[in-house]
């Protein structure tokens, strides 16, 4: 009988328990992975490849490539400044010779020489546009249109710029 009379009051304080519960987690968030951080000494390893030389050895490059006919000089051996090294076949380094001293002439007989024809019709194209522009400058305001006009202005500006390209060109294949 005695159970009977608390038993309201039970069921009111586990409820007040489970809603105070319940707020209590709410008010927590939500529970997440983690991690636990530890103080540790650092360690870090490193793995390579490659190769340990002493540091008196020196490696000799050449951006020549060519077949060796005859090595002069053995591992090992002391060299000075102007020693040689190596006698190369000269096939491919003749060729390469003959084909520089073709480009030279090339350009010694025909690009700058053209260059200099084009500087030379580019100065006549700008004073014939700036002649036709002070032309159409100086005539009345009603024979011509504005758009003649400014045809004439833009004429000018392309020729001068063709000029400016031309004497670049020159300037670039000048000796």
């Amino acid at each position: 009988m005695l159970v009977i009379r608390y038993k309201p009051w039970i069921m009111i304080i586990l409820l007040v328990l489970a809603v105070s519960f319940a707020t209590y987690r709410w008010w927590q968030g939500p529970l997440l992975p983690s991690y636990e951080v530890v103080s540790s000494p650092l360690i870090q390893t490193v793995v390579a490849s490659g190769r340990v030389e002493k540091v008196s050895r020196t490696q000799i490059g050449s951006e020549i490539t060519g077949v060796v006919l005859e090595r002069l000089v053995q591992e090992g051996d002391r060299v000075s400044r102007g020693d040689i090294l190596l006698v190369l076949k000269s096939d491919e380094i003749s060729a390469q010779v003959r084909q520089a001293e073709a480009e030279l002439k090339e350009l010694e007989t025909t690009r700058r020489p053209q260059a200099e024809v084009d500087l030379a019709n580019a100065k006549v194209q700008l004073e014939q546009a700036q002649r036709e522009t002070l032309r159409r400058r100086n005539t009345e305001s009603g024979i011509l249109s504005a758009e003649e006009r400014e045809k004439s202005i833009e004429a000018e500006r392309l020729a001068r710029n063709n000029l400016e390209s031309a004497r670049l060109k020159v300037a670039s294949l000048a000796p």
